[in-house]
């Protein structure tokens, strides 16, 4: 790092005086103080620094920006609000999380809501975690939520893990939120549709 400073010192050096000063954001923070104080002993431990940040990002676009914007597509004002967002979640715990991923549905606007879409690039970014032991706290949290509050065959897997359906009394009450008991039915993804549609129509 010294050898890569001292070669582009001019640059730097330039890039400094026309700097605009900006204030730390809560995420920000909380990364300062890990690193000069360690683990805070609260749920997060178990992330490493770089998959913090990738789930703050990821989560950020999923509760804050349209859904057809990609990582690519963000410049630093974009990504600091993303990663902001996503943090404000992160720390208040698994039930924050869970609840703010409620509100994401609710705001889906496709017909068949599915959790694939609904999390966007929070759960691209889980998936491609899912073999990870740092990620697995953070994994448990989603895999319940999706069995509370999305329909699934038996034996379907979320992240790596195979997830038990849920009762047939929660799944009753998804068909009433979302309308009769025939659109309930409407919602499953479309791979169960055959089957659920039959069953809807005796």
């Amino acid at each position: 790092m010294v050898e890569q400073v001292t070669r582009h010192q001019d640059l730097i050096f330039k890039a400094a005086q026309d700097a605009t000063s900006l204030g730390r954001s809560s995420f920000e923070t909380y990364l300062s103080r890990r690193i000069e104080f360690g683990v805070a002993g609260d749920w997060l431990d178990s992330l490493e620094l770089t998959h913090l940040h990738q789930a703050a990002l990821t989560l950020g676009m999923a509760i804050a920006m349209d859904r057809g914007i990609g990582r690519s597509d963000l410049d630093f004002e974009l990504e600091r609000t993303a990663m902001s967002a996503g943090f404000e979640i992160l720390k208040s715990g698994p039930e924050a999380l869970k609840a703010e991923l409620v509100r994401a549905r609710r705001r889906s606007s496709s017909k068949r809501s599915y959790f694939t879409t609904d999390m966007g690039e929070f759960y691209t970014w889980l998936k491609d975690t899912e073999a990870d032991p740092a990620t697995a706290v953070l994994r448990a949290c989603v895999q319940d939520f999706v069995r509370e509050n999305y329909p699934l065959q038996t034996g379907a897997k979320v992240l790596g893990t195979e997830i038990s359906a849920p009762n047939s009394s929660r799944l009753n009450a998804r068909g009433s939120y979302m309308g009769s008991a025939r659109s309930g039915c409407e919602v499953f993804s479309p791979i169960f549709a055959v089957k659920t549609r039959a069953t809807c129509q005796t």
